[in-house]
């Protein structure tokens, strides 16, 4: 907001619409979000206040179904429509090339062949490359609850949703699928509580070759788009000795027809969630939590052989390309614990003890080759990533008459990042609370309501700063540029990494005194509170100097 974006920062709006429609982040919230983007460069242009340089309409319409007099399901469709117009062009004209090197050549600061080098046409480089950018979703959701007789009662959610937009930059589309499921049934007399959540999203790209921005900007005015003699029917700067020109500005719109670059993106996450108290025993409850979170995706992006960009290209040198690449990551996890909690008198006790299991994966590729022989230009593979984290947990909570509060803990965390005996940690823990303001001499005091006094000790563990494999001997396949060949064979050298066997959990013990007030039945609140901390087995990456050995 506040932010005024004038003519020339237009490709850079488009880029920030391009970023966003892509971005993760994009398919996990709604459409919202993704028109704000868009339309951000409308409302927030000092010239599109004058001059409309992106014009936007924006529709919307909501239908509701009823069933029995009741809300049964939702229809939602959104529009939109994106538009570059009115842009005060600092660009020539075809005529007003010509006649600014007209002029140049009679005041003799040019010679007659710059003149004669122009083309006769007026081309709008930039009217040939953006388009309208209109913009579809509809989404629909059904809700209600189905009786299940004497087992209880299932609400659900159900919803759906379609995304398609293009780009300001034509060539630039999106497609975005997504389902979304909730069931929330109360089962066996109300002892047995599922919470089942379900989402997934599915979007499919086309990207359009940005470098066409720059080139529209650049390109010869004089020039046509389309010609027989150029490269696949388009107009191609040549040299005098008849080869292509690679030091001269690509066709923009070659540039947008001549690639193609799409990519697929796939995310699912779900949860189920099991809470049954014991019949017969309703004070102990079992809860067991099962999560997954899995995203991929792949793409591809290609020219022709002898098409021009590829013949620009050094790498290429006309043969054309593709370059594939793919990604994988997913996240596990395993949660149940046992519950008890009971009242006796003026004590409460509660205790909890459970399990935890994570698993986190990752996995990527990426390859380049020529299309004329198949001979690879890169290709990298980054190795399969796992890492496992397990855990045994306990708390115990005891308070008497409100005055006096217990709370212990206990955790055995166990990491697959290091080794051996490295692989486990312990990390109790301990507080004592005594609520002052609940004593005979404190009772009946309105002016301090509140008084109470906290005293903790406590240890736990971190393993987030280590890398999966750094307490691993492991090695590094090097890239291209670094083979090397022996006996007519390429060898792919090895690079050893550093490693350090000894790593362990990095531990952090705390110490703490608190005093809470209250003044005023509570309307005036103050907390105080001390602490120290000591932190052992440091883990940080330090710079290790060159021929300094590995680590």
């Amino acid at each position: 907001k506040g932010i005024n974006i004038e003519p020339t920062q237009l490709p850079e709006c488009v880029q920030l619409i391009r970023n966003w429609t892509g971005h993760p982040l994009s398919m996990a919230y709604g459409c919202d979000e993704t028109f704000d983007a868009a339309m951000f460069v409308g409302y927030h242009s000092a010239a599109g206040r004058e001059g409309s340089p992106m014009s936007h309409t924006r529709t919307t319409s909501t239908t509701a179904v009823k069933l029995n007099g009741k809300k049964f399901s939702e229809f939602e469709f959104y529009s939109l429509a994106c538009a570059l117009e009115g842009v005060p062009s600092v660009l020539l004209t075809g005529d007003q090339m010509r006649e600014l090197i007209s002029n140049r050549v009679a005041a003799g600061l040019m010679k007659q062949d710059a003149l004669d080098a122009l083309g006769t046409e007026n081309t709008d480089w930039q009217s040939l490359i953006y388009q309208i950018a209109p913009t579809f979703e509809g989404n629909l959701s059904l809700a209600g609850r189905v009786a299940l007789g004497d087992a209880g009662v299932l609400p659900y959610r159900v919803s759906g949703g379609y995304m398609s937009q293009d780009g300001v930059l034509k060539t630039d589309h999106m497609n975005r699928g997504t389902v979304s499921v909730n069931l929330s049934p109360v089962l066996l007399d109300n002892h047995l509580t599922v919470n089942l959540n379900g989402k997934g999203v599915f979007s499919a790209n086309n990207w359009a070759n940005q470098s066409a921005i720059g080139a529209a900007n650049r390109m010869n005015p004089t020039l046509p788009v389309y010609d027989e003699k150029g490269i696949n029917g388009y107009y191609t700067w040549y040299s005098p000795n008849g080869s292509v020109n690679t030091m001269a500005t690509m066709n923009p719109v070659a540039l947008l027809y001549d690639k193609t670059d799409k990519s697929q993106a796939n995310r699912i996450i779900g949860n189920v969630q099991l809470d049954y108290k014991i019949h017969g025993f309703e004070d102990l409850r079992v809860n067991v939590n099962l999560g997954i979170d899995y995203a991929s995706s792949d793409g591809y992006s290609s020219t022709p052989i002898g098409s021009e960009q590829s013949i620009h290209s050094t790498d290429q040198s006309g043969s054309g390309y593709r370059s594939d690449y793919t990604y994988t990551r997913m996240d596990q996890t395993l949660e149940a614990y046992l519950a008890y909690a009971k009242d006796f008198g003026k004590s409460h006790f509660d205790a909890m003890a459970g399990y935890s299991w994570q698993h986190f994966y990752n996995e990527s590729t990426s390859e380049s080759k020529k299309l004329s022989d198949g001979s690879v230009l890169s290709k990298f593979q980054n190795p399969k990533s796992e890492l496992f984290l397990v855990s045994f947990f306990g708390r115990v909570n005891y308070t008497y008459d409100n005055r006096y509060m217990l709370t212990a803990t206990v955790r055995r965390d166990g990491s697959s990042k290091f080794q051996g005996k490295n692989r486990w940690g312990i990390f109790p823990s301990v507080a004592l609370g005594w609520n002052i303001s609940n004593e005979e001499f404190l009772k009946d005091n309105e002016t301090l309501t509140t008084l109470k006094l906290r005293l903790s000790w406590g240890q736990t563990g971190n393993q987030a700063v280590v890398g999966n494999y750094d307490s691993q001997a492991t090695y590094y396949k090097n890239l291209m540029g670094s083979y090397y060949y022996f006996g007519g064979n390429l060898v792919y050298p090895l690079t050893a990494l550093g490693y350090n066997a000894d790593l362990k959990w990095e531990t952090a013990t705390t110490w703490n005194a608190g005093l809470d007030f209250g003044f005023l039945d509570d309307r005036i609140t103050m907390g105080l509170d001390v602490y120290k901390r000591e932190i052992s087995d440091l883990i940080n990456h330090i710079p290790v100097p060159a021929l300094g050995n590995l680590t």
